[in-house]
């Protein structure tokens, strides 16, 4: 079982460490192989296609960006600092994405809730996105809870004001990868920071 367990992490591995370093239509299922150092055929063992393999580096990437963000709440900053390491973790975490986001298409993004991702390889078809986003949100509301307990903002609906702070890292990206529109990382998360705090700092 362990071994089991090794190679499927050695596989989502060698498949996240393929996206990045190529374009996603250059992906294929034998580069992957090779770069995990198995079979082809070991690759279908496990996931059954070629999506089956992208969304699970995508599911995997997401419950260790939620663990990124449960550190940056118990590290013991507060207020502004807290926010902009959350900010500044979740652009980041987007844009590693952005190859594979591109590679999933539109029907596997992690978007809002209710995208639905292709049939796992267990063969029912499930809303793992559901699942995915609301792990994210559940931490950003953590983190902007804190930062309402600090005096920096208050909050009226913890849940919706994390839905808009993603919605605003989300929308950084897309802006920056616009013609003439380069950002650093940095520079997304300054912007997001002035636009989020412009409505909600506490007033003196």
């Amino acid at each position: 079982m362990a071994l089991k367990i090794s190679k499927q992490k050695a596989i989502l591995n060698a498949a996240r460490k393929v996206l990045l370093a190529a374009d996603s239509a250059d992906v294929t299922m034998e580069s992957i192989a090779r770069e995990a150092g198995v079979a082809k055929g070991t690759l279908f063992l496990y996931y059954p296609s070629k999506d089956c393999l992208l969304a699970a580096v995508h599911t995997d990437l997401t419950k260790a960006f939620v663990a990124d963000l449960v550190s940056i709440l118990n590290y013991g900053s507060g207020g502004e600092q807290l926010l902009r390491c959350a900010v500044k973790a979740l652009i980041e975490h987007l844009a590693r994405k952005t190859v594979l986001m591109d590679a999933l298409g539109e029907r596997h993004q992690c978007g809002l809730p209710g995208s639905v991702t292709a049939k796992s390889h267990d063969g029912n078809s499930k809303l793992a996105q559901a699942a995915k986003v609301p792990a994210i949100l559940g931490a950003l509301r953590s983190i902007l809870e804190k930062c309402a307990a600090d005096g920096l903002i208050t909050l009226e609906d913890p849940l919706y004001a994390a839905s808009a702070l993603f919605g605003l890292c989300r929308g950084s990206l897309a802006y920056s990868r616009g013609p003439g529109r380069s950002l650093s990382s940095a520079d997304k998360a300054e912007r997001v920071i002035n636009i989020y705090l412009y409505g909600l700092r506490r007033k003196k």
